[in-house]
């Protein structure tokens, strides 16, 4: 197996995922127009009830985010190596639980969907209500809210302590998700997205235009002396 292309390709899955997950998050959050306050509840069901399609357009495109953040995320993981390397791993595996946690979320919208089309509105905000004391639906809310935000967390201060990025890059990170953490929707989580989003697209582009031996982990006589030392994403 060639392992030179493998690791071309994996670069450009994880390039990818940092330019486009977020800006795919936003989009998405912004067409299912969250309410304020609780992830879920009656105020969610008026909202897919009064605009079926458009919910369904933009928890599609909130999947399609989720799921190209998995390879950033680990993309992200491989660039700590040295002093960062235990927080960026501690952080990585919560921040992949934590999008697992959002996929579960994101599953309901389409349940919620359904209903939009299929019962009547009073109907779908009294399921919708009841979710919060399903046992089920707090798993689910346990691993966004301890592994998805901490996560990053984590990951944007290791990645600052390997000096693998530049600091604002690793800053935009930390920042992005504290605010979509400590916010309440709305303006907040535009902020958060669109911080996150300048960070890890600029960290993108420099990745899909770097070599792909460092994510293939390529170890040849030839570059072994340059994947012995820290890899970086420089300005």
């Amino acid at each position: 197996m060639n392992l030179r292309l493998v690791g071309a390709y994996w670069r450009i899955v994880v390039g990818v995922g940092l330019v486009a997950a977020v800006p795919l998050l936003l989009i998405g959050d912004r067409l299912i127009a969250r309410s304020e306050g609780d992830a879920i509840g009656g105020e969610i069901a008026r909202i897919a009830a009064g605009s079926p399609q458009q919910w369904l357009a933009g928890s599609l495109l909130f999947l399609l985010g989720l799921v190209l953040l998995l390879p950033a995320v680990l993309g992200l993981v491989q660039l700590a190596r040295t002093r960062g390397v235990l927080l960026a791993n501690l952080g990585g595996t919560l921040a992949v639980l934590g999008v697992v946690g959002f996929v579960g979320l994101n599953a309901l919208n389409y349940v919620l969907y359904q209903f939009a089309v299929t019962l009547e509105q009073e109907q779908m905000i009294e399921f919708a209500g009841g979710m919060n004391g399903n046992p089920g639906f707090a798993v689910i809310m346990s691993l966004v809210m301890f592994g998805f935000y901490p996560g990053l967390a984590l990951l944007a201060v290791g990645l600052w302590r390997e000096s693998s990025v530049p600091v604002w890059v690793a800053a935009c990170l930390l920042l992005g998700v504290s605010v979509l953490f400590l916010g309440s929707g709305g303006i907040f989580n535009v902020v958060g997205f669109g911080v996150m989003a300048f960070g890890l697209g600029w960290t993108g582009i420099r990745v899909l235009g770097s070599s792909g031996n460092t994510w293939a982990g390529v170890d040849s006589a030839s570059n072994r002396a340059e994947q012995d030392g820290p890899r970086t994403v420089s300005a």
